[in-house]
């Protein structure tokens, strides 16, 4: 019994095959554009997403590597390293790798936007309540602070680093004071909590 589906079915596949071999040309094309749909897709497609094109600008070389360097927290010599410039050329043929005198101007221009974003934000904000922490490492100190408050509107609670400075000289609680002030004054959080 069991050679019989089988044969049936066999016979089914090979009667398709014939009718599709004697079909005309329009038709044959109309058969393998349904086959080639069946196909495995090409890893261009998981990229390219249609019409899109896989070439990429210098500019997003550049955006690229920026955050690279800065979520990995790699040292800024990073782009200088040959393997590093034949990564990037590799993956962009004629890319530039920017010099590290370039990426920190890059770096300190991203941040002066963040910082002022996050300023815009906080004037908004009624109240607010500020985090600090001092810890040693090496023998250096440092004083870091976030701030967290309420978006009113939404009631989503929203937190941001305002704060990560070297802490030179004695822990007294005068000084750390002196740095918190400073660092609220900077972000215009008097009053505010």
């Amino acid at each position: 019994m069991y050679w019989c589906v089988e044969q049936t079915v066999h016979e089914g596949e090979y009667n398709k095959f014939e009718e599709e071999r004697n079909q005309p040309v329009a038709e044959k094309r109309k058969c393998a554009d349904v086959l080639d749909a069946r196909k495995q897709p090409r890893i261009t497609g998981f990229f390219c997403h249609g019409t899109e094109s896989l070439t990429v600008t210098q500019h997003r070389v550049d955006e690229l590597v920026i955050e690279y360097i800065v979520s990995e927290m790699r040292p800024l010599s990073a782009v200088e390293k040959p393997s590093f410039v034949r990564l990037v050329q590799g993956l962009r043929p004629g890319a530039q790798v920017m010099s590290r005198k370039t990426v920190s101007k890059h770096i300190l221009e991203d941040y002066a936007k963040m910082e002022d974003e996050l300023k815009k934000n906080l004037a908004e904000v009624k109240y607010v309540c500020s985090t600090a922490d001092i810890w040693s490492l090496t023998n250096r100190s440092y004083l870091g602070m976030t701030v967290h408050w309420i978006v009113q509107e939404t009631l989503e609670r929203k937190s941001a680093a305002v704060g990560c400075r070297r802490f030179v000289g004695m822990h007294s609680h005068d000084r750390i004071a002196r740095h918190i002030a400073d660092i609220h004054t900077s972000f215009n959080l008097d009053g505010k909590y």
